[in-house]
This record gives C-alpha cells, sequence and structure tokens, in this order.
C-alpha cells in the first residue's frame, strides 16, 4: 500500500498524510520547504501541521521567531493504533447491546 493511502487508512487527513513524510524526508523545515515539497497551499499545510502536532506526530521551535518543524519518529503511529484498538475494544460491547 502507498505510504500515504496508509496514512490515510490510520486516520490522517490527506493533506497530513502528504505533510508527514514531506517532513520525514527533511528532517526539519519551515512551512515553505513543505509548501513546495507537497505543492499544497500554504494553509492547508499550516491546517496538516496542526493536526500533526496534535497527533504528537510533529513538534514546532522556534528559532529567531521562525517556526521550524520536526517530524517525531514514525514509532508514535504505533502507540495512535493501540489507542485506536483500545477505544474499539471498550465500544464493541455497548454497541453489541444496542
Amino acid at each position: 500500500m502507498e505510504t500515504r493511502k496508509a496514512l490515510v487508512a490510520i486516520g490522517l487527513s490527506k493533506n497530513a498524510a502528504a505533510v508527514y513524510p514531506a517532513l520525514l524526508e527533511a528532517g526539519s523545515a519551515q512551512s515553505g520547504v513543505l509548501v513546495r515539497a507537497t505543492k499544497l497551499h500554504r494553509m492547508l499545510v499550516y491546517n496538516a501541521l496542526d493536526e500533526l502536532i496534535d497527533e504528537g506526530l510533529v513538534t514546532v521551535t522556534k528559532k529567531k521567531n521562525i517556526k521550524i518543524f520536526q517530524a517525531a519518529d514514525p514509532a508514535v503511529l504505533e502507540s495512535r493504533i493501540g489507542r485506536l484498538s483500545d477505544v474499539v475494544a471498550d465500544v464493541l460491547p455497548k454497541l453489541h447491546e444496542l
């Protein structure tokens, strides 16, 4: 399965699934680098970065008042899948009772 499709399948938005691999390749980058790499509009990249930050897949630091984004280790995705598995295990019995 293609990387972007796999990231969408585990719950990331299409844009976040484009930005995360681009940031992994870059190591750390300003948003402009990601805009050029993904060919997405600047606001779509910022929205995707916000989503990835919320998911713990990206961290942001400021150097001289410029935001630098860095991708977290992809192993973070395993913990995300574990949380989703726990949610499913919790809700299934409740759904069966309906």
